[in-house]
């Protein structure tokens, strides 16, 4: 059995929050901006950026490039570790539309569904997309996933309906848990 003991707490109003792998906390404030805690609770970065749109999605498993993804306008947006702007592109001009969430990926790309083609979609920092798989052929419906994350060279793909579903580093179905 574990015990769990609370080591520091740091009240915020916040909407939303993630971690990294290093004890970094990522926290979303209700005035659409993102601050960066380290594991000590101490403010180390605040990206700022309201008039963007709404931020739905932050992607902190790399902390040294931060994703963050605006789903309403499909603005990607990729911090470094101080969440300085490096670069940014918009999924609408590579025509996909109404992208639920994406999710970083071990070797430096963005792992992206497409819900139109229900495709799933490797691109790079770009904007470019390098890798394409159909899941039409896999699956009887379309998945709807509301995350997806990477972690030992599967991507994972949570879908609130049909389950779990995972691929390799590739993209190619591997299985799904219900």
């Amino acid at each position: 059995r574990v015990r769990l003991q609370l080591y520091k707490s740091i009240p915020v109003n916040a909407k939303s929050f993630t971690t990294d792998a290093t004890g970094n906390v990522y926290l979303i404030r209700g005035s659409n901006e993102l601050i960066k805690y380290n594991a000590s609770g101490d403010s180390v970065g605040i990206f700022n950026e309201v008039r963007r749109g709404r931020i739905t999605q932050v992607d902190a498993t790399n902390p040294l490039r931060v994703i963050l993804f605006l789903a309403e306008s499909g603005q990607v947006m990729l911090l470094d570790n101080l969440l300085s702007l490096k670069n940014q592109f918009r999924l609408t001009d590579m025509g996909i539309f109404n992208a639920p969430c994406l999710a970083n990926s071990a070797d430096g790309d963005i792992w992206v569904y497409d819900p139109t083609a229900a495709s799933l979609l490797k691109v790079d920092d770009q904007g470019r997309i390098l890798k394409s798989a159909s899941l039409r052929q896999f699956f009887d419906f379309t998945p709807n996933p509301i995350s997806m994350f990477e972690q030992d060279r599967n991507l994972f793909m949570v879908d609130t309906l049909e389950g779990i579903l995972r691929f390799d580093q590739f993209g190619f179905y591997k299985t799904r848990y219900p």
